[in-house]
């Protein structure tokens, strides 16, 4: 009689217990992939921190202060939940690994101490609109700030109130090298430039030729369309200012608030202001 009553309390325990560790092992099973593309070709799905630490590893000489880390890396963590949910532009995977197509990726093993800190301390924390993860965009340097997003809404203009000289191009052109460039345009190469928000070039006017300001950018092979002009014998010295298409977190800005005592959160504040930071 006590063996039974013995064999039929450990079957309860079992009976009780089995529910809750099913429920554990869904639960640690239902990890949140990204499928990446590498640039050899391979199609991989890696989860959703490698990923992060894959986007911050790839800009680990640029970031470097911890809060800025730790901003870098939520922002990276939304684009990461964005493309696993939405896509990016690619069919058959999520996204690939090229700064010119979707996010430049490194081998997470290149991560520092202070990236994989920054990862695991901001774990599971995203940003969030209309109850979806949002594509918080980053640039290397906005300089004199982020503009808006066509597409995004909440991807809004923000300024840093200084050009920032560290991010620095110049470049001089010659008239003959201008029409070579611009071969539509007249011989006579006057321009004027006309500027949007932040600094930024719209578009300028070669003697009645309108080029927008990204096209000027990739044809004079600036990494950025914040331009200014002067002119100079027998031709034009363009100057640019910061790196990227200057939309969303501005890390070297990030880098600046980080160094001066801000919290990530604030710096997130800052930046993605019509977005709810959450965790999943």
């Amino acid at each position: 009689m006590k063996n039974f009553a013995l064999l039929f309390l450990v079957f309860a325990v079992i009976v009780t217990v089995m529910p809750f560790v099913a429920d554990a092992t869904i639960e640690k099973s239902d990890v949140l992939t990204v499928s990446v593309c590498f640039s050899d070709g391979r199609i991989k799905d890696i989860e959703l921190e490698d990923y992060v630490l894959r986007v911050l590893a790839a800009r680990e000489d640029e970031v470097t202060e911890l809060e800025a880390k730790k901003a870098f890396a939520v922002a990276a963590r939304s684009i990461g939940m964005y493309f696993a949910t939405f896509g990016c532009k690619h069919a058959g995977f999520d996204c690939c690994d090229s700064g010119d197509c979707c996010i430049e990726l490194s081998p997470s093993n290149s991560a520092s101490e202070g990236t994989q800190n920054a990862v695991r301390e901001t774990n599971g924390q995203y940003l969030e609109t209309d109850k979806a993860p949002a594509l918080a965009l980053f640039s290397l340097c906005a300089s004199s700030g982020t503009v808006q997003s066509d597409e995004f809404a909440y991807l809004v203009p923000v300024a840093s109130g200084e050009r920032c000289e560290k991010h620095k191009t110049e470049k001089s052109f010659t008239d003959a090298e201008l029409l070579s460039l611009f071969p539509e345009a007249k011989e006579e190469m006057k321009f004027y430039a006309v500027y949007g928000e932040n600094n930024k070039l719209s578009f300028a006017i070669f003697n009645g030729r309108q080029i927008n300001g990204d096209l000027i950018a990739s044809a004079f092979g600036l990494k950025s369309v914040e331009i200014t002009f002067e002119e100079v014998e027998g031709g034009i010295k363009a100057v640019s200012y910061g790196v990227g298409h200057g939309i969303g977190l501005d890390l070297c800005n990030a880098e600046k608030l980080a160094r001066d005592g801000m919290y990530y959160k604030k710096i997130l504040e800052i930046y993605f202001p019509r977005l709810n930071l959450k965790v999943i």
